[in-house]
């Protein structure tokens, strides 16, 4: 048996081309952010596993924001976008139960936060600096190490 969410089949949206229906749907998207996945369902006739299946599909998201960068509008059904509410809102309820006297343990609150702002690329960690160092040698002080090397190696054997 197939995979499932909740009661729905999980479909495999692996999209090979757009029809002028998915044109339609990327249209009314752009026409209507303050809808839901839900709504578009809904005024579509489709399930909403499988709306949701296709607008978070790789060509479906191209199509939908290379609407909005034309029409100049916010494109609020990406999945950048939903990350980025969702993190806010996370933000947010957990600032509103610190400050209604929750005690969240420190690792919920550390976990939390890092989870969220590492997702929206904040909070990583710098880059490890590199030491470069530069030796000027002669052709007398290589071969003085040669030669070092050798004494070495004969007598430790």
């Amino acid at each position: 048996m197939g995979t499932t969410v909740g009661l729905y089949p999980v479909i495999d949206m692996d999209l090979q081309k757009l029809s002028h229906r998915h044109d339609a749907i990327a249209e009314w998207l752009v026409c209507n952010p303050d809808k839901t996945q839900r709504d578009c369902a809904a005024f579509f006739k489709y399930t909403e596993p499988w709306m949701s299946q296709l607008i978070h599909s790789d060509m479906f998201q191209a199509l939908y924001v290379k609407l909005c960068e034309e029409r100049q509008v916010l494109a609020v059904h990406s999945v950048s976008a939903k990350m980025s509410a969702a993190a806010a809102l996370a933000l947010d309820r957990t600032i509103e139960r610190l400050e209604a006297g929750a005690k969240p343990t420190d690792r919920f609150l550390t976990d939390t936060t890092n989870g969220l702002l590492d997702k929206l690329g904040y909070g990583k960690p710098e880059a490890p600096t590199q030491t470069h160092q530069h030796l000027h040698l002669t052709a007398d002080d290589l071969r003085d190490a040669a030669n070092r090397a050798r004494v070495a190696n004969t007598s430790g054997a």
